[in-house]
């Protein structure tokens, strides 16, 4: 897209929704960015207007799914932080050293855990 103006955004969101032979939706899941907001709104506007929308769009705005639930994590894990720290220090500290980390498959074959990977640390996407 050169442009993400609204006007650019709806016509190549409409030129998809008519290539794909979609013609009546019950929700869209889009990024959770505020930028967004305006733009779903818009395009329910427009889908009203084509007779587009299922149960008069209540529900068009979705939010992703991978957010939300990343979300739910983060408030579980508030009350396991000092423990998920404590973790992330020790996967640190077998990870900096190649002889750390060889005793640490040693341990896993030791103990006969079934494990293909190595230890690792989350990556956070925002």
């Amino acid at each position: 897209i050169k442009s993400h103006s609204r006007k650019t955004t709806i016509k190549r969101v409409k030129h998809r929704f008519n290539s794909w032979g979609l013609i009546h939706f019950l929700s869209l899941t889009i990024d959770n960015a505020s930028s967004n907001d305006v733009g779903i709104q818009y395009l329910k506007k427009r889908l009203m207007a084509w007779n587009n929308l299922v149960m008069k769009g209540d529900d068009v705005h979705m939010c992703c799914c991978a957010y939300i639930l990343n979300l739910i994590e983060k408030y579980r894990f508030k009350e396991n932080i000092d423990a998920i720290i404590r973790i992330c220090i020790i996967v640190k500290y077998v990870r900096s050293s190649p002889s750390r980390l060889s005793k640490f498959k040693a341990c896993v074959e030791q103990h006969n855990i079934e494990f293909k990977g190595l230890v690792s640390l989350d990556v956070e996407t925002r």
